[in-house]
């Protein structure tokens, strides 16, 4: 029962994390009219958050596993949802774009801490839990875009990620009564001695950096898809209030994605699953950014994309966390993740620079199609292993 608490809570608060994702991209068009922004300084305020998690992701999971899990989600919670509800508030650019990048700073702990604590649930099904901890991202990012974007339509930016920051801090001292305290435990010395050294060799490993490399195209194409899309479909002429229903149609086929990925990578290995979706998510996005489509053609082209494309995150986080044994979990998780987020926080800014110069429908092919093409061919060379079986795994090598 204890154990049902943990992951309950945990992916609650995964799904309102992604909201806030999420509800970055809708509050883009709005916050540019107000502060009359140009593209570039729209791409600066959509990754501002992603460049202070870039600072806190990789260092994450590293601290979670000493600390302890819960304190470190009970933290980063908290100064998420305060950060967002006072760059909800601020009177200008400057003041909102410093909130927001602080608000990142505490996202950015709860990735590789919550996956971290699913994946260590049950480690033999790692693949599972894990793709069911990236569907319940995909679950928010749908009730965000919906919710928040129909909120965002009728009362404006400030409104919706105030109401969304009100159900984040509502949400954390229900947490902290009910969340069983077994995400809390902390490593013996002898432990944290080994962790320091296997992060370290990490750092030099083949595989770590294979997966990423390709973590990094993906999340560069993730968030120019997650900032830039909703102000591109109403570029083509898609009505504003349908905006938010067309991501959340997106995230909501992720979801189910990202379910169906977990388990086969279980019994194929995340591998050939990344390689195969990677790719037909990058063929399926180039008619979605190069053509003209009315609104019913997008939405069967969004669905298709999100399902094909948003796995990237579950099957290369559960890839690498085999390599390890569950002491250095959080470390591996931390990470990857990181170079991940390090590829989101330049995607929008140089989406903006490529809109400036090229237009919408070119930038948006070179910021999406051609970094998933890149994303299945750098996790070709990866020397799968599973340390959930294999024990005398070398984390450093993957052999």
């Amino acid at each position: 029962m204890g154990i049902l608490r943990t992951a309950s809570f945990a992916l609650v608060g995964y799904a309102l994390f992604a909201a806030f994702r999420f509800v970055i991209g809708l509050m883009l068009p709005g916050i540019t009219s107000e502060f009359q922004l140009s593209p570039v300084e729209s791409g600066f305020f959509a990754s501002a958050p992603l460049l202070s998690t870039v600072f806190t992701t990789g260092v994450a999971g590293y601290i979670s596993d000493r600390i302890g899990r819960k304190l470190m989600f009970t933290m980063s919670t908290l100064v998420l949802w305060l950060a967002a509800l006072l760059s909800s508030l601020s009177p200008n650019y400057i003041l909102a774009l410093l909130f927001i990048f602080i608000a990142g700073a505490g996202a950015g702990c709860l990735p590789p801490t919550i996956y971290s604590i699913m994946g260590n649930l049950r480690p033999r099904s790692r693949g599972s839990l894990v793709g069911i901890t990236a569907s319940t991202y995909n679950f928010g990012g749908f009730a965000g875009s919906v919710g928040l974007g129909l909120v965002i339509t009728l009362y404006g930016w400030r409104l919706g990620l105030a109401a969304l920051s009100g159900l984040g801090l509502v949400y954390l001292p229900v947490m902290l009564l009910f969340m069983d305290s077994t995400s809390n435990s902390q490593l013996s010395k002898t432990a944290v001695k080994a962790s320091t050294f296997s992060y370290l060799g990490l750092l030099r490993s083949r595989n770590t950096l294979l997966a990423g490399a390709s973590l990094f195209m993906a999340a560069y194409a993730s968030f120019v898809i997650v900032s830039w899309t909703p102000t591109y479909l109403i570029h083509i002429g898609i009505e504003p209030a349908l905006t938010g229903v067309l991501v959340g149609a997106f995230s909501l086929a992720g979801g189910a994605g990202a379910i169906v990925s977990g388990r086969l990578a279980d019994a194929r290995g995340e591998k050939r699953i990344m390689m195969t979706t990677g790719t037909a998510a990058g063929v399926v996005s180039i008619p979605l950014y190069l053509l003209r489509l009315n609104f019913s053609s997008v939405l069967v082209l969004m669905v298709l994309f999100g399902f094909l494309f948003w796995p990237y995150w579950n099957l290369a986080t559960s890839m690498v966390q085999r390599l390890v044994d569950p002491a250095h979990v959080g470390s591996i998780t931390g990470l990857v993740q990181n170079i991940g987020i390090a590829g989101g926080f330049v995607g929008p800014i140089f989406a903006g620079l490529l809109i400036n110069y090229y237009g919408f429908e070119l930038a948006m092919i070179g910021s999406v199609a051609v970094p998933l093409f890149l994303y299945a061919l750098l996790v070709i060379p990866f020397r799968a292993s599973n340390h959930d079986t294999a024990h005398g795994t070398d984390p450093s090598t993957g052999a």
